[in-house]
């Protein structure tokens, strides 16, 4: 589904991606973490060309990451999502699948709404009254609505309640057994082993760990992941 070959980034003198190579399967579900700073973010935004490479390629479905093509099965939720504080929840989301070429389906909207317990009465509300939490559950609407076979999610789970991160991470969960490929970036090492069959952890630039939470769980006396990845990070 997503292929990243020898993929570099720099920032002035600061090589921030160096060398990375990765693949992605169709229908699977991988967790990138590492501390802050470590290119999670910058290796979506390649992904997406939103910025571009140093060197290497990235192909999503075989097909060159620049051509608009390769991006049409590829939904994405931002680490900040944000919205026009003047729109609506439903012109937002309206606007948002417009952009994917599919009609919004108010039923479908409210079916989503109720999946991730935010109240589809709130759409009528703009979106200068949402808290943190309920951007991000419009956006991750948004993107369940587009029905893509790929999601990148960065930081998903941040700034979200208890309550909140459990119906998200639920709904998570059912489009990972729906066969829908989820790449998403976490700073939590419980939600990664939740929901991942993988876990990537990345550190000065470079992948440390690629495996299972099992496999990793094994790199620390303790058995902890929170252990073991403070072990890779130290290293």
């Amino acid at each position: 589904m997503l292929r990243f070959i020898d993929v570099t980034k720099t920032y002035g003198s600061k090589c921030v991606l160096d060398g990375i190579s990765l693949e992605i399967s169709r229908g699977t579900s991988t967790a990138l973490v590492g501390v802050n700073g470590a290119g999670k973010s910058t290796l979506f935004r390649l992904c997406l060309d939103l910025i571009s490479l140093d060197s290497g390629q990235i192909q999503i479905k075989d097909i060159p990451h620049r051509q608009t093509e390769a991006r049409q099965c590829v939904a994405y939720l931002p680490e900040r999502f944000s919205a026009p504080h003047y729109l609506t929840g439903r012109e937002i989301l309206r606007g948002l699948l417009a952009l994917h070429q599919i009609d919004y389906d108010e039923n479908a909207a409210h079916s989503e709404c109720r999946t991730l317990d935010f109240d589809p009465a709130t759409l009528n509300q703009r979106a200068r009254h949402y808290s943190k939490g309920m951007l991000q559950k419009l956006g991750l609407i948004a993107c369940t609505l587009a029905q893509r076979e790929l999601l990148l999610l960065d930081e998903p789970l941040s700034g979200l309640d208890p309550l909140a991160q459990h119906h998200y991470r639920e709904r998570l969960l059912s489009l990972k057994a729906q066969g829908t490929t989820l790449f998403f970036s976490t700073h939590a090492l419980r939600d990664a082993a939740q929901l991942c069959d993988r876990i990537v952890l990345l550190d000065k630039g470079q992948i440390m760990f690629d495996g299972s939470s099992d496999k990793l769980r094994e790199l620390a006396p303790s058995g902890s992941l929170n252990d073991a990845f403070l072990s890779l990070v130290a290293r």
